[in-house]
C-alpha cells in the first residue's frame, strides 16, 4: 500500500491544478516531498476530476499510474452498465468483479446486490460486504449471472 507524508499531500493539495509538466521541471527544494508520486497524484486527479467527479471530491484517494486512470470506466459508463443490469437482472443476490481493474464498475454495480466480490483490489468499493480476493475460490462455487445458483 502506498502511503505518502504531510509534506506530499501538502504538494499534492497546493499544486493539483497545475501543469504536471511545468511541475516536474520545476523540482522541489526539499527532500521532503517524493516528487515522482506527487505528480502521478496530481495528474490522476485531474483525470479524475472530469472522468471520476465523485472520487476527485473525496480527500487523500491515491490514484495509479497514468495508464490505469486512462483505462478505467469513466463514472457515466459505470452507471450505463448499472442502468443495462438493472434492466437484464432482476434478481441482483450476488455479483462478481473478475476483471481486476481499479473498481469503478465494481463500485457503482455493487450498489444493487446484496453481496460482491471483487478479484484482487480496486481501490474503492462502498459496498459493505464486497469480498476482496482471488476469483478461483468464487468461481468454483459461486452463483451465476444475476444471483442465481448454477
Amino acid at each position: 500500500m502506498i502511503t505518502l507524508n504531510d509534506a506530499t499531500w501538502r504538494f499534492i493539495r497546493d499544486h493539483r491544478t497545475d501543469d504536471v509538466r511545468r511541475l516536474a521541471l520545476m523540482g522541489v527544494k526539499t527532500s521532503e516531498i517524493d516528487l515522482p508520486l506527487a505528480l502521478q497524484q496530481i495528474q490522476g486527479w485531474q483525470t479524475a476530476r472530469t472522468k471520476l467527479p465523485s472520487w476527485a471530491a473525496k480527500e487523500e484517494i491515491v490514484y495509479p499510474p497514468h495508464l490505469n486512470m486512462e483505462q478505467c470506466s469513466s463514472e457515466t459508463t459505470a452507471e450505463y452498465k448499472r442502468d443495462l443490469v438493472k434492466r437484464l437482472c432482476m434478481v441482483r443476490k450476488t455479483m462478481a468483479d473478475l476483471t481486476g481493474g481499479m473498481g469503478i464498475d465494481f463500485s457503482t454495480l455493487a450498489q444493487d446486490f446484496d453481496s460482491s466480490f471483487l478479484r484482487q483490489g480496486g481501490l474503492w468499493g462502498p459496498h459493505p460486504d464486497a469480498l476482496c480476493a482471488d476469483g478461483t475460490q468464487w468461481s468454483r462455487a459461486g452463483p451465476g449471472p444475476c444471483g442465481d445458483t448454477q
